[in-house]
């Protein structure tokens, strides 16, 4: 019979902790048995840092890994790691998410934001709404250009002041004001022209200028 005997020494693996000096491709951690250079593994999310104290594995064929985090220096920020690009970032009181790929959220019933302040920085955004409720006290915008397409625009206002260069408006069918006082004025030329033309009044109608042509 052969000998069966297993040298588990050989075999073995020992935990130790350790100093981390420096971090890159591959960790460099101090330990009571010398420097060693040792990959983080995939258990360990947090990304460490230097000064951190983490607990590390030392394989028989003397791989190192840094299974954990246990301690970090004070201000040093927290980087959670979770892969393909996408990370975690905590410093001091603020929380940042990073994806190379893509955010997204998702809720079956409702998704809640709530700060003192929102900024929104992209490129192009889609937004699909079916209803759209927006309740503040000032609404700024300054944009290049606003295209609006709808079947009905219904508007309360108590007042409207509009300065603008040009101003063109079509309307197939009807326009119908309906004012208590009217006041039209023209700097150089004023024209009305349709097919047939009325101007009525209940009690006064005045026609006033150095020249009047009729017909």
């Amino acid at each position: 019979m052969g000998n069966l005997a297993i040298d588990l020494r050989a075999q073995s693996v020992f935990h130790e902790y350790g100093k981390v000096l420096d971090c890159g491709e591959l960790i460099s951690v101090t330990t009571e048995t010398g420097v060693h250079s040792a990959r983080r593994a995939a258990s360990c999310l947090l990304r460490p840092a230097p000064g951190d104290t983490v607990l590390m594995s030392v394989g028989p064929g003397g791989e190192c890994y840094v299974l954990a985090v246990l301690t970090r220096v004070a201000d040093t920020p927290f980087g959670i790691d979770l892969g393909e690009g996408v990370a975690m970032q905590v410093n001091g009181e603020s929380l940042e998410i990073s994806a190379r790929g893509g955010v997204t959220m998702k809720s079956a019933s409702r998704v809640a934001l709530s700060a003192p302040s929102v900024e929104m920085t992209a490129l192009h955004s889609n937004i699909s709404v079916e209803h759209l409720s927006f309740s503040g006290t000032l609404l700024q915008a300054q944009v290049h250009a606003i295209r609006l397409v709808a079947d009905s625009f219904d508007s309360i206002v108590r007042r409207i002041h509009q300065s603008v260069t040009n101003s063109f408006r079509r309307i197939e069918q009807t326009d119908d004001v309906k004012a208590g006082q009217i006041d039209y004025r023209a700097r150089d030329s004023a024209s009305v022209h349709g097919t047939y033309t009325f101007v009525t009044a209940k009690s006064v109608v005045k026609v006033d200028a150095e020249q009047i042509h009729v017909g």
